[in-house]
């Protein structure tokens, strides 16, 4: 068999194949009627790698195994390593068939003496019919075959720790794994060289490995197998138990929690609610448990609101609201005194009455009262007139009418005639709550004391 180059690939003239698929194997070249002739005729495929490894085992996939519709008799191959120094391994005969494919051809060897890498392998065989469509190397998983060879007389190869230890005669024996919070599974109770531990942590706790005093790894499992090695267990482990960390603020709210104990599994810690929230329920303890994860709470710390805070230039109408214990989302209800109306409304919207409420925070709403205030009287009274306390409620203006003539005054649809004679007396205009001033008794007297204008009005 020819070595197949990189764009010429030998293909069969046996079998009927279609040349995609009969580029993913080896067929002997030439002309099947005169190989068939020569019945001595051998075959070979030769197949380097580019690593050279201490082999396990060969494994050689077949696309045919040599038989035909004219001759089904077994077929067998020959198979020879090519070590790195050129020397050749025979593995012997091997009996070809479809249904043992991959072939798989263990290598032996020879521990007596040194292990060699195989660079090549060599395949010979004497029909037409074989084609190969793969050869593979399987290496040594579980243990350094070059170490192996390297160790002394008074020494093996250890798969545990992939290195030469010392060994004697006499049975090297491990102390009693004394582990807190564990179960141990032993394949036996002496603990001799290369026996077996289980140990599986208790629930809550976490396995931890060890090195120096010092943790290397957390475990997400509980469980780990040691081995006595040479008087000591391989793996230095113990159990810790787990830990929830301080609560969340929202496990409770609003609380402030206290973990004297710890927050590991088993310990407890409590929790006080923060003012003005208060305890609903008589178990204020939490406990830590097995999946790290704080107990559902048995009492709740809720939000309430004290009495509210006097108004000022108010009246609190609602009678409970007298009290503390307020849940949130309550109303009380206040009332501004007369001359004091709620802020921020037209004049045309003065409401006097109001509610507060209770909020998520424990505090209340605000609420205000301000004073009652007049826009200024009619401008015919210019510079006539004089008001005690400006233009608030109850301010008494004083009207000095020195001036004779008629003037008409008008607020909406309500109008006064007011004749001023040549002599007359102060009358006053007061304001009242309605934010209006009004006129108080009879607005102007003659000498002789006849009412010229009369009546109450809005200027």
């Amino acid at each position: 068999m020819a070595v197949p180059l990189e764009k010429q690939v030998c293909q069969t003239k046996v079998f009927d194949l279609s040349e995609g698929v009969s580029q993913y194997a080896w067929f002997p070249c030439g002309d099947p009627a005169q190989q068939q002739s020569l019945m001595r005729s051998t075959y070979w495929l030769k197949a380097y790698f580019a690593h050279p490894m201490v082999a396990a085992a060969v494994i050689i996939h077949l696309a045919a195994d040599g038989t035909s519709f004219m001759d089904q008799s077994q077929k067998s191959i020959t198979v020879q390593l090519v070590d790195t120094k050129d020397q050749t391994h025979d593995l012997g005969f091997q009996v070809l068939s479809c249904r043992n494919n991959p072939l798989v051809i263990p290598v032996i060897h020879d521990l007596s003496l040194p292990f060699y890498r195989t660079k090549a392998i060599t395949i010979a065989f004497s029909s037409v019919y074989v084609a190969i469509s793969g050869v593979a190397l399987r290496s040594f998983q579980n243990f350094d075959p070059i170490t192996i060879s390297s160790c002394q007389n008074d020494e093996i190869y250890s798969p545990t720790g992939q290195s030469c230890v010392h060994y004697s005669c006499e049975a090297t024996e491990c102390q009693e794994p004394l582990i807190k919070n564990a179960d141990l599974d032993c394949v036996s109770r002496d603990f001799f060289n290369g026996d077996q531990c289980t140990l599986t942590c208790h629930r809550g706790y976490v396995l931890q490995l060890h090195r120096d005093d010092d943790i290397i790894k957390s475990q997400s499992t509980s469980t780990v197998t040691m081995t006595c090695t040479d008087g000591n267990w391989n793996k230095e482990v113990t159990c810790e138990p787990v830990d929830c960390g301080i609560p969340d603020k929202y496990h409770v709210y609003p609380a402030a929690f206290h973990c004297p104990e710890g927050t590991t599994f088993g310990k407890k810690c409590w929790f006080q609610c923060k003012d003005p929230a208060q305890l609903r329920g008589t178990n204020n303890t939490l406990a830590c448990m097995e999946d790290a994860l704080w107990s559902f709470p048995e009492a709740l710390c809720e939000l309430m609101c004290l009495a509210p805070p006097p108004v000022p230039n108010a009246i609190l109408q609602t009678s409970r609201c007298r009290a503390n214990g307020h849940k949130v989302g309550s109303f009380c209800k206040y009332k501004c005194k007369p001359g004091y109306h709620i802020p921020g409304l037209s004049k045309t919207a003065i409401k006097r009455a109001f509610k507060t409420q209770c909020t998520e925070d424990g505090s209340w709403q605000e609420g205000a009262c301000v004073p009652v205030t007049c826009d200024p009287p009619s401008a015919v009274f210019h510079g006539l007139y004089q008001c005690s306390n400006g233009f608030n409620f109850n301010s008494a203006c004083r009207i000095n009418c020195n001036e004779g003539g008629n003037k008409t005054l008008a607020r909406g649809k309500m109008q006064i005639a007011i004749t001023y004679p040549d002599h007359f007396e102060l009358s006053q205009v007061l304001i009242r709550s309605s934010l209006q001033f009004t006129l108080a008794n009879d607005f102007c007297e003659d000498a002789k004391g006849t009412i010229v204008g009369s009546g109450m009005g809005g200027l």
